[in-house]
């Protein structure tokens, strides 16, 4: 965490407490592990170990509760009508639904969570611009594989 000067003028000043965050996108094996699915398109994914694709806000935040619950935390999200103790996987949304929309967020909560823009700016932004420039350089349409980019002390990618 610390300080950082956000946009124009002395004053706008962004406060970010220290956090830790995975090194490494959630794998297509730590995704079935969780959630008992994996939803990857072979077409496009060519091992386990690749990050998993083709879920939405919906299934991320159904992951990072079902991953609190199981490691003793307290869920961050909370869905009105949904018990993450025994969501399935296919009832998880694929369309935009309005009670899901609705999600809450606890901050307080010491369960997972996803980056919230700002964080995950900062943190990824040379990650995506390395990844990009992968893509360009070899026409990679592919998934690429995790662990492929050099993280700092902090777990971030650099």
């Amino acid at each position: 965490g610390g300080a950082f000067h956000w946009g124009s003028g002395k004053d706008n000043i962004l406060k970010i407490s220290s956090f830790y965050m995975s090194a490494y996108e959630v794998t297509r094996k730590q995704f079935v592990d969780i959630m008992g699915y994996d939803p990857a398109d072979l077409r496009y994914s060519e091992s386990e170990n690749d990050p998993v694709q083709n879920i939405n806000w919906y299934h991320a935040i159904a992951f990072c509760n079902t991953v609190s619950i199981r490691e003793g935390l307290e869920p961050v999200y909370t869905v009105d009508g949904i018990n993450f103790d025994s969501l399935n996987f296919k009832d998880i949304p694929i369309d935009r639904d309005k009670n899901w929309d609705k999600a809450r967020e606890d901050w307080n909560a010491n369960g997972y969570r996803l980056p919230v823009l700002v964080i995950k700016m900062i943190c990824h932004f040379r990650a995506v611009m390395e990844e990009i420039q992968l893509m360009i350089m070899h026409g990679i349409m592919l998934t690429q594989g995790t662990n492929i980019l050099m993280s700092n002390g902090y777990g971030t990618i650099l």
